[in-house]
């Protein structure tokens, strides 16, 4: 089946990797697409990035915290971690202090990044 093309070709040229996933089969790549703009859209609203790798629990939720209270409400910051520990401690933090966990991602082995916007 021919691929549809759903957006003008204006916006589409912005972009090749969007380009690619709106012309697909039937909507078969709908998820992939919807997570690529969403990844993308986060991207470009990282106000501040928090290095926090080589740290051991609980550095890497401490110097968010930190990191996070400089920050304005609304704004996101993004946590690069090594520590396997963050995957559940970064979730936890945010549920308990209010805060909005916009992504989750494990990179590769023992390499994370999270999305955090704050709220309060």
């Amino acid at each position: 089946m021919k691929p549809q093309t759903i957006l003008s070709s204006e916006f589409l040229a912005k972009d090749s990797k969007i380009l690619e996933l709106f012309t697909t089969n039937n909507g078969n790549n709908k998820e992939t697409l919807n997570q690529t703009l969403k990844d993308e859209n986060n991207m470009s609203q990282v106000h501040k990035t928090l290095d926090a790798r080589g740290l051991s629990c609980p550095m890497p939720v401490l110097k968010s915290k930190k990191a996070l209270k400089e920050m304005e409400i609304g704004q996101i910051l993004e946590i690069l971690s090594t520590d396997p520990g963050s995957m559940a401690d970064i979730p936890a933090w945010t549920r308990t202090t209010g805060q909005d966990l916009l992504s989750s991602e494990e990179l590769g082995p023992k390499d994370y990044r999270y999305l955090v916007k704050r709220m309060k």
